[in-house]
């Protein structure tokens, strides 16, 4: 052991480093499993707000447990081109549309909910905060592009029922 420590002290010898770990690289395989894998395992957990849960919450409910991308972005769609849709269904709506990341058809989505009447500020500001997780820049341009519309559009008094509950 004293020669271990004399060979290391000496400077004529080489000095020792701690073998350094490699630094995991972002790969196709790695981003295959963030974008399809991922989703599928957390499948299910869509976040459901607290409060009233209108007529729109059920449809939503059935639509986030379609398996079919697709034709779960296709339903919610179609949800979010409903009038009147109360601010807890825009809520769980953008939650259940952005679930998994965000792509084309789930940005269709989010521009069908922006250009609807109803869409309060509390659901375009909701929107641009989950702008990050879009995939693709032209998709992320799509929709600050129908926020920033939507931030000039007028406004009429009855356009919006935020505190509409269900019977």
């Amino acid at each position: 052991m004293r020669r271990d420590a004399e060979q290391l002290a000496s400077p004529d010898s080489e000095p020792r480093t701690a073998p350094q770990p490699e630094l995991p690289t972002v790969t196709m395989t790695s981003r295959w499993l963030v974008s399809f894998v991922l989703p599928l395992l957390t499948a299910g957990c869509v976040v459901h707000p607290r409060g009233p849960h209108g007529p729109a919450c059920a449809a939503i409910d059935a639509a986030t447990q379609v398996e079919l991308s697709s034709h779960r972005l296709e339903l919610l769609t179609r949800i979010a081109q409903r009038p009147e849709l109360s601010q807890h269904e825009q809520t769980y709506l953008v939650n259940a549309i952005c679930f998994g990341g965000i792509g084309g058809e789930h940005a269709d989505a989010l521009i069908a909910l922006i250009q609807n009447p109803c869409c309060t500020a509390q659901t375009r500001q909701q929107i641009a905060a989950n702008l990050r997780m879009v995939a693709y820049s032209s998709e992320r341009r799509r929709v600050a592009e129908a926020l920033a519309a939507a931030d000039t559009r007028p406004t009429s008094p009855g356009a919006a029922h935020p505190q509409r509950e269900s019977n």
